[in-house]
């Protein structure tokens, strides 16, 4: 009896540990499952964050990207590539100085990358700083003396600056190093274009337009050098095209427009005029514009309105005051004419201006005291 109890209590504490060991094992797989389900987890959404970071949705990528930089997760590499990405996000959002603090971080981590540098630069031109931005495709090419990206963004730089020369010994280099480069042919086409040079500039944009037909951009380049060599035929074939691939391009609307208004045609211009202001509503050059297409079409009234329009946006836009003097002497307004005029050359002249308003404030009101006074007589036929 003893003996069987004795067994009974052995077998209990067996079955006590192999249920104790089966319970740590199934506790232990239980654990393992969980943490590879973590595991799995937070790849998933580490992957999901990475996607976000890299999404086209500019704020979508700066509140994924702020997160995985502040989580202390990421590796130096990963680091570094969340940065850049915010970065260019808060680029595209114009959000220059920020996107320039983010590059600034990305290039400690890694101060030899020339795309960064030259994503920098950008960023430096975008709020002004051409000399910056600059400075920076110097570096660039200091670290990779044959890149070619660097070569076109600093030769644009160039352009901003007005130094044309410049310009283009660098975008040159770029066409030598890479040859198919439309962005290269469109910016020497816009350096020659600048500097005087209005054939090579056509012969460029032409270069550019066979490696990019869908740039309208280099179709309205090519216009406005047609343009300016008073081939208003071509330069209306080329806004044209640009108008195809971008209907809402405004300035080639405008360009249209004058073109047309050039060319004689101050119905057509009205029209471009009319499709730019309802596009933006506060293009001022257009107002001037349609006001003038309505002045060479006798309507002064509706010239009138327009320079108004434009005098409202820019109180000193000259050449709207001007046209708006020359269009109150068309409809008889001589006073007003006299005014704008005096005006005119009050913005133009300065001090000596006033002076001038002044005396011929004083001439056209003896003009009308005169008129007034004297005897109104008519020719007998």
């Amino acid at each position: 009896m003893v003996r069987s109890l004795q067994n009974s209590v052995a077998g209990a504490k067996v079955a006590t540990v192999h249920g104790d060991r089966i319970a740590r094992s199934a506790y232990s797989l239980v654990l393992l499952l969980a943490l590879l389900w973590a595991t799995v987890f937070l790849q998933a959404q580490s992957q999901e964050m990475w996607d976000s970071c890299e999404s086209d949705d500019a704020r979508r990528s700066i509140t994924a990207c702020s997160l995985l930089i502040e989580s202390g997760t990421a590796k130096d590499g990963e680091l570094e590539a969340a940065y850049i990405r915010r970065g260019l996000s808060h680029a595209n959002q114009h959000e220059y100085d920020e996107a320039i603090l983010d590059f600034d971080e990305a290039l400690k981590l890694n101060p030899a990358d020339v795309l960064t540098l030259c994503h920098r630069g950008l960023a430096y031109c975008g709020k002004g700083n051409v000399d910056r931005a600059i400075g920076d495709y110097d570096r660039a090419l200091q670290v990779k003396p044959d890149y070619a990206y660097a070569f076109l963004l600093r030769g644009s730089a160039y352009i901003r600056k007005g130094d044309y020369k410049r310009s283009i010994s660098d975008l040159n280099e770029a066409l030598r190093l890479k040859p198919d480069s439309a962005d290269a042919w469109y910016n020497r086409a816009r350096a020659f274009g600048f500097a005087g040079d209005r054939g090579r500039s056509i012969q460029d944009f032409n270069q550019a337009i066979r490696l990019s037909p869908n740039d309208a951009d280099s179709f309205y380049g090519r216009a406005l050098e047609y343009a300016e060599n008073a081939d208003y035929d071509q330069a209306i074939r080329d806004y044209d095209q640009a108008l195809r691939i971008n209907p809402t391009y405004v300035d080639a609307l405008f360009g249209r427009g004058l073109a047309y208004a050039h060319r004689g045609d101050y119905s057509e211009a009205i029209q471009d005029y009319n499709h730019v202001l309802q596009i933006n509503p506060t293009y001022t050059e257009a107002f001037n514009s349609r006001g003038v297409a309505h002045a060479h079409m006798g309507e002064y009234s509706e010239a009138i309105r327009d320079y108004d329009q434009a005098l409202t946006l820019s109180p000193r836009f000259t050449k709207a005051l001007h046209n708006r003097s020359l269009a109150y002497a068309h409809s008889g307004a001589y006073l007003s004419s006299v005014r704008d005029f005096g005006r005119w050359i009050q913005l133009r002249f300065g001090i000596l201006g006033v002076t001038i308003r002044l005396l011929l404030l004083a001439i056209a009101l003896a003009f009308v005291f005169w008129a007034k006074r004297s005897p109104r007589k008519c020719n007998m036929v």
